[in-house]
């Protein structure tokens, strides 16, 4: 079985059965930020874990250089759905005079670099975000959107990893933080380390039951040749697999085993 089980089957069986998932890239126009279960939901591979009992409301502190909550809109450079960018507009009003009423909201700061972000004023995404940082430096979710913000659309993989590694030093948790990390490591930098593959293992280190990191590194494992490895981690997948109940997916991985070559 290939790589295309991570957004088939296997995806919905673990997020049922691990409560956490596969994250996978939509249309621009289904991806509008929101919350639900206590998740900021940004951007469909950017989903953080936020505390909003203890973001929202934060009280805030004398901190210079506050970013302008107004700054002008840019052109659609980037092709948005013009009614997607019409929301996305609308919505940015929104928080902006949410801001212009108590600028102390961390969860309103993060949407406005949410907004700017999808608008493409990645500028303007990264200024939001470092305040949100000074607002309530012990949350993770303006580290980790940071993160994504320096890897996928700066291309500053330096910075980036600065920010994953704070991400993951709040929320050890956060295994879609060690994925994001691996694929910047494998597809972008420091490609000739082992940092790809020391990413998934410390995840797995901190989430000894996060199924997906096993799938991840048997993956990595047998797509580098590396095929003893690839077998005797899909043997502790399956067993995992198996422990938390999901026969399905253990038979996906067993004939993912086989196609090892």
């Amino acid at each position: 079985m290939t790589k295309q089980i991570t957004t088939g089957i296997i995806a919905v069986a673990m997020i049922a059965i691990i409560g956490w998932y596969f994250y996978q890239n939509r249309p621009a126009q289904d991806l509008s930020p929101s919350i639900a279960g206590g998740e900021v939901v940004p951007l469909g591979s950017e989903t953080v874990n936020v505390d909003l009992a203890s973001s929202t409301g934060t009280n805030a502190r004398n901190i210079s250089k506050k970013p302008s909550v107004e700054r002008a809109i840019p052109g659609n450079t980037i092709n948005l759905d013009a009614s997607y960018r019409e929301r996305i507009i609308s919505d940015l009003n929104k928080t902006i005079a949410a801001l212009k009423k108590d600028e102390s909201s961390y969860q309103d700061w993060i949407y406005l670099g949410l907004y700017w972000k999808i608008l493409g004023d990645f500028e303007g995404a990264k200024e939001v975000w470092n305040y949100a940082t000074t607002l309530a430096p012990s949350e993770e979710v303006a580290y980790i959107n940071l993160a994504n913000l320096y890897d996928l659309s700066l291309k500053n993989y330096a910075q980036a990893e600065i920010y994953y590694k704070k991400g993951l030093a709040m929320n050890p948790a956060n295994t879609d933080t060690y994925r994001n990390l691996h694929e910047m490591y494998r597809y972008r930098y420091k490609q000739t380390t082992n940092e790809a593959e020391n990413a998934l293992k410390s995840g797995i280190e901190r989430n000894p039951e996060a199924l997906d990191l096993y799938v991840m590194l048997a993956r990595f494992y047998a797509e580098t040749g590396r095929a003893a490895e690839a077998r005797a981690e899909y043997d502790l997948a399956i067993a995992l697999a198996k422990k938390q109940g999901n026969a399905s997916i253990a038979a996906e991985l067993e004939k993912e085993k086989g196609s090892i070559k």
